[in-house]
């Protein structure tokens, strides 16, 4: 029967099969898909939460002002899927409201995909020749055994199943018969995707370049005009990123990070990629290979029904090479389309191991520009699963249909479909039990459960902002501050259910300059970190204050000047003045003029100390050096050492506000008097910010000497920055019971803390 009779039939049992299959995995979230959260934290928590927030209080459909208030951020940084948010927003705000249903159409979203994701393998298969029975199995298969189900944890907007499958089936679509509407139907594929995650338009673009290519190489004529194809390209490639970057014109932020951390540390290793670790038949692999140095991203297991393939295609490939036919090499199938294909996807691979860059040439990462915001390059990988799953069905097809199908070769075929479905039964299930989760708190409409009580008990207008302690920021990739005593799940109940902002952020390549700004406010006070000239108003401040020992003194501090308002269950409510941040650091810049007045101090080389005895070490010239070398800002015996007190090294680093700075190495080494190392510590500075001035901070770490003969070092280094400079300077060695101080024309200078006048 020709196909074009047997594809609605086809086509229906696919889809017939598909729901029953999700049904019977995750069929126990049908009833309560407007209540199950599928993440009870992190980037899932996050895009559930900014959508609620952007669609009920946002004025304009590019701005989330949910988080790193008082500059809130860019829909496209927060998580929101501004597609799917902003469409929602409209239709509330001007048809029908429909907001309370924003948690269930996400989630409805994402399990859609899996349903429509085996209709587009199908009319795949059956464009290549394959049967009916194998298309629609091996389809439903391939779908549900997709590494895109992980990201039904908390990457969202990857987790649509069906993105791939749909642009490899209108691309060969297209190149078999160019057209108008499959140019614009690519369009809007690729429109969708990077209004999605900028992920599907770079998986998108491997694909669609890869096609191009290969029609430029070749002599197919294809198109009727000359230079028709390159108008095609531009509708359905160079557009998508021209109408993306308009909307990016509403973004005046010019000091995002350039350089977002893990580049060649989320990536796959050909391990991750064809060995079954997360089955139980191969539990038994983890006796054989360490796999503790692969991150869980690089995990994007093809199924054994595709590493056969690929062992197949290796076999040939050796083969051809052998026999000298070289002509051949390329020709993985008799399908020219699935042979580009096929390359494409080879190359994304590649690429998801980090090649070239891991063959000693990382210096390429500068050279890479904007690819490098998408830094889980393992992702890639995703393109080879579709891709190798695919020819491999094919070649399997052609073997049983070619020469006789003989009943050895129906078993044969029967064997490669079971291990494809066994895998991808052991891929999705228990899958709809992880992902029922309920967090009450966040579906509370009416405020009643003791976590939003408080809520009600207060005037929320009188507010101007949550500050969140432990405080915490996440996203700039460069400072990162997780505040921990589950703060940020319960900030994240408090903003969705109060409609009130918060001072934190959990976003995506925030504004460095805002994220030191903001944490500067949280850390002690310095002459311009309490410049309050950024928030628009003077109301007060509400703090939602976890009881827990991760506060830092300064939190306690503010603690202390904050009224209590109410509690929710594990954490305090409290109002902080306007004013109090000021209030703090006058009083502490008060305190030190008046100890340097008033105490019985000692002169010690110019400067002024509570100890009688020289037991610190001052090195106040600057210092300044290459970043990639590992710069010495100290290395030297102490005098008068004593292994009974805790020591204090601190200095001063420049440029904290420029990109990479902050994720500087520093490097603690303890020498004995042979050279021995006795302990060696290392730390990204940033963990240790102690107070921003400016554009510079102060970092301070603590140590015991193990021995007072004991020699100690302490370096700086950052590969990423290479030949750029390092500046370092007054560099402070002393015990923690012992302060120094001396005076300058600006005011008192007291254990490297500079207190204005």
């Amino acid at each position: 029967m020709p196909i074009r009779y047997r594809q609605p039939a086809g086509l229906l049992l696919t889809a017939l099969l598909s729901v029953f299959v999700l049904y019977a995995f995750y069929g126990n979230l049908f009833g309560k898909i407007n209540t199950v959260f599928f993440a009870t934290g992190g980037d899932g928590m996050q895009s559930y939460v900014n959508m609620e927030y952007h669609i009920r209080h946002d004025s304009t459909y590019l701005r989330c002002n949910s988080m790193n208030y008082p500059y809130g951020e860019h829909v496209f940084f927060t998580n929101n899927q501004p597609l799917i948010s902003n469409s929602i927003k409209f239709i509330s705000q001007n048809l029908v409201d429909i907001s309370d249903y924003t948690l269930g159409i996400l989630n409805f979203t994402m399990l859609f995909c899996l349903v429509i994701a085996p209709l587009f393998l199908y009319l795949i298969f059956t464009g290549l020749g394959v049967g009916t029975l194998l298309s629609i199995l091996a389809s439903v298969g391939i779908a549900y055994l997709s590494p895109q189900l992980d990201r039904f944890g908390g990457h969202f907007n990857l987790s649509y199943v069906c993105a791939i499958p749909l642009m490899i089936l209108l691309l060969m679509r297209f190149f078999k018969k160019p057209s108008a509407w499959l140019s614009v139907l690519i369009f809007l594929t690729v429109m969708t995707g990077a209004l999605t995650s900028f992920y599907f338009y770079g998986f998108f673009a491997v694909l669609i370049l890869f096609f191009y290519g290969a029609y430029l190489a070749g002599n197919e004529k294809l198109f009727p005009n000359k230079y028709a194809w390159a108008l095609h390209l531009f509708i359905q490639l160079v557009l998508p990123f021209l109408i993306l970057q308009a909307f990016y014109i509403s973004d005046h932020i010019t000091d995002r990070p350039a350089y977002p951390w893990g580049f060649l540390v989320y990536r796959a290793w050909p391990q991750s990629i064809f060995l079954p670790f997360g089955r139980p038949y191969g539990q038994f692999l983890h006796s054989w290979l360490n796999t503790g140095y692969i991150d869980w991203e690089g995990y994007a297991f093809v199924g054994m029904l595709a590493f056969a393939g690929t062992i197949v295609f290796l076999v040939r490939f050796v083969k051809k090479t052998i026999v000298k036919k070289f002509d051949l090499l390329l020709q993985v199938t008799p399908n020219r389309q699935l042979n580009i294909l096929f390359w494409a996807a080879m190359a994304s691979l590649l690429y998801s191991f980090g090649l070239p860059f891991i063959l000693g040439l990382e210096g390429l990462v500068d050279l890479i520009g904007p690819v490098r915001q998408m830094r889980g390059v393992a992702r890639f990988s995703w393109i080879f699963f579709y891709v190798m799953n695919i020819i491999t069905v094919y070649w399997l097809w052609n073997w049983w249909a070619s020469r006789g199908r003989k009943p050895w070769k129906t078993f044969a075929l029967a064997a490669a479909l079971l291990m494809l479905c066994t895998d991808a039964w052991y891929n999705v299930r228990n899958r709809g039990v992880w992902l029922n989760n309920s967090m009450p708190a966040l579906t509370d409409k009416n405020l009643e459960l003791p976590e939003n009580q408080w809520i009600n008990h207060i005037d929320k207008s009188r507010y101007q902002a949550i500050i969140p302690l432990p405080y915490f920021h996440i996203g700039s990739e460069n400072i990162w501050i997780d505040g921990g005593c589950e703060i940020v799940t319960q900030c994240f109940i408090a903003i969705k259910n109060s409609g009130i902002p918060c001072t934190g952020a959990m976003l995506s390549r925030t504004s460095i300059s805002q994220t030191v700004n903001n944490m500067a406010l949280m850390l002690e006070p310095s002459c311009s970190s309490v410049d309050m000239g950024k928030f628009p108003s003077q109301k007060p401040f509400l703090m939602m204050v976890a009881r827990c020992e991760l506060l830092s003194d300064h939190e306690r501090l503010l603690i202390k000047h904050a009224t209590a308002v109410d509690s929710s269950g594990s954490f305090g409510i409290y109002e902080l003045p306007f004013n109090t941040f000021r209030n703090i650091a006058d009083s502490i810049a008060a305190a030190a003029g008046k100890e340097y007045l008033n105490l019985s101090l000692y002169d010690h080389d110019g400067m002024r100390s509570t100890d009688s005895t020289l037991n610190f070490r001052y090195v106040d010239s600057g210092i300044v050096g290459k970043a990639k070398n590992r710069n010495t800002l100290f290395n030297a015996n102490l005098p008068h050492a004593d292994t009974g007190v805790v020591y204090i090294v601190s200095f001063l680093m420049d440029q904290v506000r420029t990109d990479l700075y902050p994720r500087t190495r520093a490097t603690f080494i303890e020498t004995d008097s042979t050279g021995n190392i006795i302990r060696e510590e290392s730390f990204q500075v940033f963990e240790q910010f102690r107070m921003i001035d400016g554009d510079r901070v102060l970092v301070e770490y603590r140590f015991r000497l193990s021995d007072p003969a004991n020699r100690i070092s302490l370096t700086l280094q950052n590969k990423t920055l290479r030949n750029k400079p390092l500046r370092v300077d007054n560099v402070l060695i002393r015990p923690e019971n012992t302060n120094l101080y001396f005076r300058t024309k600006e005011g008192i200078w007291k254990n490297n803390r500079y207190y204005c006048r």
